[in-house]
């Protein structure tokens, strides 16, 4: 699977191809890094889920938002997709000039967003620049006598600009008092009035309280990609069966079930055995017919199959395709009985499939102890039987020939071709190993080889 994603980029009228590499989602703030064919990067920025513009860093600002968001927010390489999600709300994403951007944003965002969106934009114009549109948006406030809405304004700053003098005095003026106790934790009234600042300050804190009013507020707000990361982040945090099952169901309604198996595989990966995960994948694998992943699964962890899982796993094997499908054949033989036991020429060529998977990457031995709980069915117990004559083949010299065959039979080529060979050093009179030499060198393509053992054949057949 590839590690980025392409899109299309514009600045005036050319179009540029990216890859993009990663999602950073931070607070209202969504982050594409990207990159051109000669390495040069780029980012594309989006506020919630609205794209704003794309532009590449200038300022080495060590406290700026963009170092804040990757050193700070939620990470998804490409192929996640959260990234894939984002990428398909444009075909193309325009420049925006970041000098025309207060009067464009305003016509889509309250003055309050475009301050806030506007301070994300430091690593690509100086503070200083930013500053006064968002100054100007104050006192046009100020002069309507909007004074809260002022002071929301201000508490932007305050985190944008703490140490600049006007924001210092401005914040500390006696008009402002009555405003501030109520920024000193974040109550229902807060988030009813100022929900920018309540997001950030539920989404730095540590309790798992906060985790939930947050996730509540992304819910309010109608923000699925948002609500269905910070969900995911909760589950990481506490492992609370509650936040998996806000974060399942958040999935169920907004992703395919490829996208939920790419998500819940990767929980999988950090949460271990974990029993819920387990059974949703299981379930996943077999709603999307993911064959290959579901025999995996089983291989490596102990799980129940329900009847009606069981019948539809069975139908998946009978339809499996061995040459497509690598699949982890260990535990199969559990579930193999039932299959056999219905008598169709699919069974008997599953087993015999399996058996041949097996014994490319194990011994005899091991295909035999595998075969144990299938021998009493007739087809399984026939192997058994042959496998059992082949552990008394390989060290007896002398039936080298007899043991090429069986390996033939179950397309093991390389160790047929070792007994054949094996025999025709005994024997340098019988041409029988030679000619099998030349079939089997035909039937893997090595059509040289193939030619000089049909011509060694022909020549001993004359002579015999």
């Amino acid at each position: 699977m590839e590690s980025y994603l392409l899109c299309n980029i514009r600045e005036n009228q050319k179009t540029i191809t990216l890859k993009a590499e990663k999602l950073v989602m931070y607070l209202q703030s969504k982050w594409v890094e990207a990159f051109d064919e000669n390495g040069h990067v780029y980012y594309l920025l989006f506020y919630k889920n609205d794209y704003i513009t794309w532009t590449k860093p200038v300022w080495q600002n060590r406290h700026s938002h963009l170092e804040q968001s990757f050193k700070k927010g939620m990470t998804f390489p490409a192929p996640h997709p959260f990234l894939v999600n984002l990428l398909a709300t444009k075909e193309v994403f325009p420049k925006v000039a970041v000098s025309h951007l207060p009067e464009k944003l305003q016509k889509s965002y309250t003055p309050h967003e475009t301050s806030l969106i506007l301070t994300f934009l430091d690593s690509f114009e100086s503070k200083g620049t930013i500053f006064k549109p968002i100054q100007s948006i104050y006192y046009k406030y100020r002069r309507n006598g909007q004074m809260f809405a002022g002071y929301r304004i201000i508490r932007i700053l305050q985190d944008f600009l703490p140490e600049h003098s006007w924001v210092k005095d401005i914040a500390s003026s006696f008009e402002f008092e009555k405003y501030n106790s109520m920024y000193h934790l974040v109550s229902e009234e807060l988030m009813e009035k100022d929900p920018l600042f309540s997001e950030k300050s539920l989404y730095k804190s540590t309790e798992e309280e906060d985790s939930y009013r947050l996730l509540e507020l992304m819910k309010k707000e109608h923000r699925i990609l948002d609500h269905t990361a910070l969900s995911l982040e909760a589950y990481r945090k506490f492992k609370s069966l509650s936040s998996y099952t806000l974060m399942k169901s958040l999935l169920e309604d907004a992703f395919s079930v490829a996208e939920q198996i790419y998500i819940i595989e990767e929980l999988k990966g950090i949460s271990g055995k974990n029993n819920h995960i387990l059974q949703d994948l299981l379930h996943l694998y077999l709603k999307e017919n993911e064959v290959e992943k579901l025999c995996n699964l089983l291989a490596q962890d102990a799980i129940t199959l329900t009847v009606e899982q069981r019948n539809s796993f069975e139908k998946m094997l009978l339809t499996m395709d061995f040459e497509e499908n690598r699949v982890q054949v260990e535990k199969l033989n559990s579930y193999l009985l039932p299959i056999l036991d219905t008598n169709s020429l699919k069974a008997s060529e599953l087993l015999q499939n399996c058996v041949s998977r097996l014994l490319s990457e194990y011994d005899i031995s091991y295909v035999l102890e595998w075969l144990e709980p299938l021998k009493r069915n007739e087809e399984a117990g026939k192997l058994y039987y042959t496998f059992e004559k082949m552990s008394h083949l390989v060290d007896d010299p002398d039936q080298q020939f007899l043991l090429g065959e069986l390996y033939y039979e179950f397309q093991r080529f390389d160790a047929a071709i070792d007994c054949f060979s094996w025999q025709m050093e005994l024997d340098k009179t019988d041409p029988k190993p030679v000619q099998w030499l030349s079939k089997i060198y035909l039937e893997t393509g090595k059509e040289d080889e193939s030619k000089a053992y049909q011509q060694l054949y022909q020549e001993m057949s004359k002579e015999a």
